[in-house]
């Protein structure tokens, strides 16, 4: 069974933001910082990886975990993506707010607070 334990959405480009998985049987094994994109309604994960620069200069990653049967990769990315909507749908997220300086104007007839 795969398991969502932890979503935190971090919006930028086609990020959608980082999970945490659980998978029990057999592995027992927590995988964190599962990484959740969407592009033209098309959704799916990155492992988490290094990166690193190839010949040309390029930013690429190598994911730690790579599952070298490709219909192994789609039905965990399958369940990794169901996992993710479940523990959204159970644990809400307050809509993002946009940044305040803290600051307040206040007229200038009322002084300083101090």
């Amino acid at each position: 069974m795969i398991e969502c334990t932890k979503f935190k959405s971090h919006k930028s480009g086609c990020l959608q933001g980082f999970a945490d998985i659980y998978v029990s049987d057999p592995w027992d094994v927590d995988i964190r910082g599962v990484a959740l994109f969407m592009k033209d309604g098309k959704r799916w994960i990155a492992m988490p990886g290094n990166e690193y620069q190839d010949k040309e200069g390029e930013t690429k990653r190598a994911p730690f975990l790579w599952f070298r049967d490709k219909e192994k990769n789609t039905r965990f990315g399958e369940a990794v993506k169901t996992a993710i909507d479940k523990w959204c749908a159970d644990n809400p997220q307050p809509q993002e707010q946009p940044m305040s300086s803290g600051f307040t104007s206040q007229p200038a007839d009322e002084g300083l607070p101090f």
